[in-house]
């Protein structure tokens, strides 16, 4: 961008809490080194496994209830109705300038336009003073508009259970969103179905990796007994492995659902499984039994049953729980 007040005030905004200071360099586009070297943390090391699929991260974690109350508190209507356009600059000539551009080039090319605006609780006035204006665009145009708040009853959306944070939804509301979305696309505009073209077939793969990375492992850590564990066990896919051993007990081995080894700690054994990306290795001695996975010991509770889940196409552990006899078979994670 070349020097402007645009640009200066681009720079005012970014560098807001002074982690820039050289902003009359940044101005002029002066070379200039970043370095993290002195705030670098521990986890800045441990993201090694973490995996982006496709651009996609999932978060599934809630809003707080403190969060969330304060943008309650202002009634349900402001989270729900957007006002119409009020007094003073809804948004700046060059962000309008620049979308009457874009809707006018997709109508130019014949391309299918539709605005959406996700739901979000932190709903300030410039926030709704901007979407009400942006609507009298769209409806000067004829381009639908989605506005996620006034939708989301019919996306059966619960701020508490579907906000990551006041502006962001979590997995589980994105879920709903994209699934609203996806309804409005197939009713109103003539779709291709890409799910068995070879050139998306990347994107059949990266879903079933994030089901068995992301989801598989997540429904098993939801269950609490004991009984409707090993039931859920029996539904697994062909990739999951499961061990189920007491420490002076029996040991089982469960691929698909079914046990294809088993074991007592009454003798000494060795026992030896490939699992795709790891190896799994167990060893009873003198009684004691030690279930290992890449050199990592995984015990759970000393008195009952443990189980260790493994999924081959994720190429990692997906859970692990223990149900402790002396504490009513409770799960210990």
């Amino acid at each position: 961008m070349k020097p402007s007040r645009t640009k200066w005030n681009a720079i005012g905004a970014v560098n807001e809490f002074g982690e820039y200071p050289d902003a009359a360099g940044a101005f002029f586009s002066f070379p200039y080194y970043h370095t993290r070297f002195f705030t670098l943390t521990s986890e800045d090391f441990n993201n090694t496994d973490e995996i982006r699929y496709l651009g996609y991260k999932p978060d599934f974690a809630r809003i707080s209830e403190k969060e969330l109350a304060k943008w309650e508190d202002g009634g349900q209507r402001a989270l729900d109705e957007s006002p119409n356009c009020g007094e003073g600059q809804a948004i700046t000539a060059r962000t309008e300038n620049y979308l009457r551009k874009f809707i006018e080039l997709c109508r130019q090319k014949e391309i299918p336009l539709l605005l959406v605006n996700a739901p979000f609780a932190n709903q300030v006035e410039e926030k709704q003073t901007a979407d009400a204006y942006i609507r009298t665009i769209a409806e000067e145009y004829q381009v639908p508009l989605i506005e996620g708040n006034q939708c989301k009853e019919e996306m059966q959306i619960r701020f508490a259970d579907d906000l990551l944070d006041a502006s962001h939804l979590n997995y589980y509301g994105s879920l709903k969103y994209t699934d609203y979305l996806a309804a409005w696309m197939q009713e109103h505009i003539d779709i291709p179905d890409r799910r068995n073209d070879a050139a998306y077939e990347k994107w059949a793969q990266i879903s079933e990796l994030f089901r068995h990375r992301e989801l598989n492992g997540r429904q098993l850590k939801e269950i609490e007994t004991k009984d409707a564990y090993m039931e859920a066990l029996k539904e697994q896919p062909d990739s999951v492995t499961a061990v189920c051993w007491e420490n002076n007990g029996a040991l089982n081995i469960y691929q698909a659902g079914a046990c294809v080894f088993q074991a007592t700690s009454d003798e000494d054994y060795v026992k030896y499984l490939n699992l795709a990306g790891s190896d799994l290795a167990i060893r009873c001695t003198d009684g004691n039994t030690a279930v290992i996975v890449d050199r990592e010991q995984y015990h759970f509770t000393e008195d009952g049953l443990n189980i260790l889940v493994y999924d081959r196409i994720a190429e990692q552990v997906i859970d692990g729980v223990g149900f402790d006899e002396k504490n009513e078979m409770a799960a210990v994670r």
